[in-house]
């Protein structure tokens, strides 16, 4: 999935151009997690994965790691086979990781962003509602030509799994005709618990001997099955010493039924898959052009920011120091809780509590002469019990800025972003500013965005992290 960068070693450039040209045709791209060579002639995917006919686990570890090199044959000589058994005997065994660590320093070369400039579709399966988004990243801004909402159907999705296929297939289908969408290459963007995200760090390193390193310590970090998994990580921050350079990793593995579960979708809905994002990563390339593209880049650079989408069910944060991704975590605290605590103490329908949240004006109520069909008693006590449920929000974000400053106590969150349907409240942006003495701001436009005609106007943070999504590089 594409928030980490594949792990594997690619084949070598010669085994790739040796290739006969009915094994290239025999093989097949069935979802993009990986970089692959470009063609003049031909308008090949950005980052490629195939399909060959192994058995089932085999086919799982394509998925997670790309193929495998083809062994290349060699003919060597018998007497400087044994003259080289007997010197490697002479030589201490040294592990892979104190190879790296006294392996000289190497000069970075810094790689170029490669941008494919065609329409996609970006689609952000969430717990209330489905966000599908048609556009294309040009390398500085998103331009959008489609936009649509759905609800999610009922039981169908559950913290990132897909629980009833055919009804999400039957929902994104119909609107996919509805709207017009006529492009074929698909984007999905998603957030889940069962996700395991870790910061580690290690000697300089290319992407090649990532996985050989992650197999010596795995199980320091990741105290699972592996098998289960598909693993993938990118590195964050190069840190620079005298003597060499250490790299800082952000990896993670999700579930191989989650990655499953998506080709069956796109399967289903005739699309061909490119990947699979995570909605941190999404949001995170997102503000990142954001900043970029109003002059703020420095000014990005200098803070430590967090970023809270308070969704229906979850509240996801994002930590970013001076312009670089640190980590995320999930709470279980969004629109849902609120609206059970407004049913449970006030004893109001559930169909009502929607309409009430939205036409209840300020949560603080700053606001003079509210016009609101709700009584001035109820409308207090509504308030009292939305200011509740923001202040255990607050207490769990604290927590986590907590843990964050224990990790680089000089850099304590400057700032606040919030956005997500919850953040739609008013007001809600002061409240947590009062009650976490920190600055806050509600993300209401994207300078890197740009709609077409039909749909300026429209309010487009709902589809942040679909939008996100479609800035691959």
């Amino acid at each position: 999935y594409e928030t980490y960068e594949d792990v594997t070693s690619l084949p070598s450039r010669a085994s790739r151009h040796n290739k006969s040209e009915k094994e290239k045709k025999e093989r097949k791209p069935i979802f993009s997690i990986r970089k692959s060579k470009k063609s003049k002639k031909e308008d090949l995917l950005e980052e490629d994965i195939y399909e060959e006919p192994l058995d089932e686990e085999e086919t799982y570890n394509d998925f997670e790691i790309g193929l495998e090199d083809d062994q290349e044959n060699y003919e060597i000589n018998d007497e400087l086979d044994i003259k080289e058994d007997a010197e490697k005997e002479k030589k201490p065994k040294v592990s892979f990781i104190e190879k790296l660590k006294n392996r000289p320093k190497k000069p970075k070369r810094k790689r170029r962003a490669k941008i494919v400039k065609k329409d996609r579709i970006s689609i952000d399966i969430g717990s209330k509602f489905i966000k599908i988004v048609e556009g294309m990243y040009d390398g500085r801004a998103v331009s959008i030509k489609n936009l649509a909402t759905i609800p999610t159907p009922k039981d169908s999705y559950l913290e990132g799994d897909i629980t009833d296929m055919e009804a999400i297939e039957s929902a994104i289908g119909t609107v996919l005709n509805r709207s017009g969408m006529a492009s074929k290459e698909v984007i999905y963007t998603m957030e889940s618990k069962s996700i395991i995200s870790r910061e580690v760090e290690f000697p300089s390193v290319v992407d090649k001997d990532i996985k050989q390193m992650m197999e010596y310590q795995v199980e320091e970090y990741f105290p699972v099955n592996l098998d289960e998994y598909v693993m993938q990580s990118k590195v964050v921050e190069e840190i620079d010493t005298e003597e060499k350079t250490q790299s800082k990793l952000s990896v993670s593995i999700l579930p191989k039924t989650m990655c499953e579960e998506y080709l069956e979708l796109t399967k289903s809905l005739s699309l061909k898959p490119i990947a699979l994002d995570m909605n941190d990563n999404s949001i995170y390339k997102l503000l990142s052009e954001s900043f970029i593209a109003t002059g703020n880049e420095d000014y990005l650079e200098d803070k430590t920011i967090a970023i809270l989408d308070i969704g229906y069910n979850v509240t996801n944060i994002i930590i970013m120091e001076k312009g670089v991704f640190r980590f995320s975590r999930l709470i279980e605290i969004g629109g849902r809780d609120i609206s059970r605590n407004i049913e449970q103490s006030l004893d109001i329908p559930e169909d009502e509590i929607e309409r009430i949240k939205v036409n209840i004006g300020s949560i603080i109520g700053d606001e003079e002469n509210i016009e609101t069909e709700i009584a001035s008693e109820q409308l207090n006590s509504i308030r009292k019990v939305i200011q509740d449920s923001i202040s255990e929000l607050c207490l769990e974000a604290e927590r986590i800025f907590r843990y964050h400053t224990g990790r680089s106590s000089s850099n304590p969150v400057d700032e606040i972003y919030i956005y997500g349907a919850t953040s739609r409240m008013i007001d809600i942006d002061k409240y947590i500013e009062d009650t976490l003495n920190i600055p806050t701001y509600k993300i209401d436009t994207l300078e890197n965005v740009r709609l077409v005609k039909k749909h300026r106007g429209a309010e487009i943070m709902p589809y942040a992290n679909a939008i996100g999504a479609i800035m691959r590089m």
